[in-house]
């Protein structure tokens, strides 16, 4: 549970490799990888599930999912998408690679499959046995959103904001105080809510990058006529939040636990970076069967505004599955 650490010139460099095998006599396991989705990407999700499908006596009971975010071959959104929609009323969870270089800019995410990288592709895992999974969501606290009201008013490609209350987007957030220099890219510094006109639901997101026209992309969709709102958080907010998650965790036998960070949490936590594992490790020692590790983007089903299971794509936030 400790990452190497790597000086590099005035930076440090965070390294970390984490094993986890999955074994058992009464659990059955199918692994399948998607062929490219720089096109077709639904039917290609749909086909690598029912092959992956196929493989098992029955329904899986929980599918674990993995693949590169940001990639310009596939829309993450879509993807995710796609992946629940094909598993149907099963569970969905997992994470999206990320890489950065020294500005948290993505660069190259890749999945590694069988020995062999992808940086267009994603991998899933169905299970099907005696499991009864279960889920914990924890997210930065809303209420901390900057008090304005702000609403979407144009869009294009789904995630790339053009206008805010009428206004060109980069124009809108000046009025803050906020400016930007001329560049496609900038550093993972402006965390928004986002909620939905259809159900009310808010998501937490990025804005991470600045288009030649001045457009400022997010890393999930963004539905036009939306509201938004900047968000602040700090390390309290994110260890509040894994203190919550550890005092779950501590009262449940359970014989696998896979928790999923979002790296910006990460940044979050400045020079005490291994703050997030210290509180886990202090609920459930060193002989508890988990493993946790940061990612570009969680995985985690989620009770809707009907209070029906739905998979969700998130940021900011600290996702765990275990049975």
């Amino acid at each position: 549970n400790s990452p190497l650490i790597m000086p590099r010139g005035d930076l440090v460099e965070q390294v970390s490799l984490m094993v986890v095998i999955l074994t058992s006599d009464d659990v059955q396991f199918s692994a399948m990888l998607s062929e490219s989705l720089s096109s077709n990407l639904d039917k290609k999700i749909y086909d690598m599930y029912d092959i992956a499908a196929a493989k098992l006596k029955n329904p899986p009971k929980l599918i674990l999912a993995f693949g590169p975010r940001n990639s310009e071959a596939i829309h993450t959104t879509q993807l995710v998408e796609a992946l629940t929609k094909a598993a149907g009323s099963c569970p969905v969870f997992g994470g999206l690679a990320i890489d950065f270089d020294t500005n948290y800019i993505d660069e190259e995410p890749k999945l590694i499959f069988n020995g062999q990288t992808f940086f267009d592709r994603t991998a899933v895992v169905l299970l099907d046995g005696d499991i009864d999974p279960k889920f914990s969501l924890m997210t930065i606290p809303f209420h901390k959103s900057i008090n304005h009201r702000s609403i979407i008013t144009k869009v294009i490609n789904k995630n790339l904001i053009v206008e805010a209350n009428g206004l060109p987007v980069l124009e809108y957030l000046s009025s803050f105080g906020l400016t930007f220099e001329q560049k496609k890219e900038m550093p993972f510094t402006l965390p928004i809510v986002v909620t939905s006109p259809e159900d009310n639901y808010s998501k937490p997101m990025f804005l991470v990058s600045q288009s030649d026209e001045g457009y400022l992309a997010c890393t999930q969709d963004v539905p036009l006529n939306s509201t938004f709102s900047l968000i602040g958080f700090d390390e309290s907010d994110v260890l509040n939040t894994t203190r919550e998650l550890g005092d779950i965790l501590k009262w449940e036998n359970f014989k696998f636990c896979l928790i999923l960070t979002c790296v910006a949490r990460n940044l979050a936590l400045g020079l005490d970076f291994q703050a997030e594992f210290t509180q886990i490790r202090r609920a459930l020692g060193d002989l508890s069967p988990y493993i946790m590790l940061y990612t570009g983007g969680e995985l985690c089903p989620d009770k809707d505004s009907k209070g029906h299971f739905k998979t969700r794509y998130y940021n900011l936030a600290l996702v765990c599955c275990r049975f």
